[in-house]
């Protein structure tokens, strides 16, 4: 099955938000509501630990208008796509949505073939861009996986990372790994996930041959590290498409011998997985 796509809708009027999620059969174009929210405000707040792909909202909203909370999304949403709804065709607005990235201004009442037609084009957008992330992820990933093994030197992984200008030092490193059963129906979710926990919890995501994720932190406290797997337990308990999960997490390294030995015994904790008591 395909992947489904996130959205996330913000009006300040409750009749807006009820009116958008009938006006088209949103799973037959392959995307689900997630949640909605009544100003920028509150949206911000909600999206922080969502995993949402597409955000349709209304611009004059109490709080936060609509292009406020766009450009704070950006910051720590760089990947979302936009669909700004307004009641008035204002130039100044229409530049700064354009400005910002936007994928259409739509005017209330909203049309519902143009609608359906923008949520198509901006599915199209997601699904070359899940590609080209997949390419990506397949050759760091293939790269970290065979350092970890032994397969590769250090000095190796260093020469392929740069292409990725990413510098993966073998001081102050803190390991978990994440064993995930997903729903059989969202088992293209994975990916989705793994962006989420990137841009979240500032870690690198690898998925390894047994779809297994290792989290890798650099240069983080262990305490700090311990924060950021509460907020990914908080955030697996909520999402439908995760049926079950274990995390092993390992101890902060200061040496490269420490650093193997830790991931070692990182991955031999997940032996015990179903000898531990709930």
């Amino acid at each position: 099955m395909s992947r489904m796509y996130n959205v996330f809708l913000v009006d300040d009027e409750p009749f807006i938000i009820e009116g958008m999620k009938s006006i088209i059969n949103w799973e037959d174009i392959g995307l689900q509501i997630i949640g909605h929210a009544y100003d920028g405000e509150e949206a911000l707040k909600a999206l922080q630990t969502k995993e949402c792909n597409i955000l349709l909202t209304d611009i004059m909203m109490p709080q936060m208008n609509g292009l406020e909370l766009i450009t704070a999304l950006k910051v720590i949403k760089p990947h979302m796509k936009y669909i700004v709804l307004s009641g008035y065709q204002e130039f100044e607005y229409v530049k700064k949505g354009i400005s910002l990235g936007i994928e259409n201004y739509l005017l209330k009442p909203i049309d519902e073939e143009e609608l359906a037609a923008t949520l198509r084009n901006t599915i199209e957008k997601l699904q070359q861009l899940q590609h080209e992330d997949e390419d990506y992820y397949v050759l760091r990933d293939n790269a970290i996986w065979r350092w970890l093994n032994r397969d590769i030197s250090h000095q190796e992984l260093k020469k392929r990372l740069d292409i990725y200008d990413l510098h993966l030092h073998d001081s102050a490193l803190v390991f978990a790994i994440v064993q995930l059963e997903l729903e059989a129906h969202h088992r293209g979710e994975r990916s989705g996930i793994r962006k989420w926990i990137e841009e979240c919890l500032g870690c690198l995501c690898v998925i390894n041959p047994e779809e297994e994720m290792i989290l890798i932190w650099l240069s983080k406290r262990p305490d700090e590290v311990e924060r950021d797997l509460h907020h990914l337990q908080m955030n697996l308990d909520q999402k439908q498409e995760v049926h079950d999960y274990f995390i092993a997490l390992g101890k902060e390294n200061c040496s490269s011998d420490d650093l193997f030995l830790s991931f070692y015994r990182t991955r031999d904790l997940l032996k015990y997985r179903f000898v531990i008591s709930e």
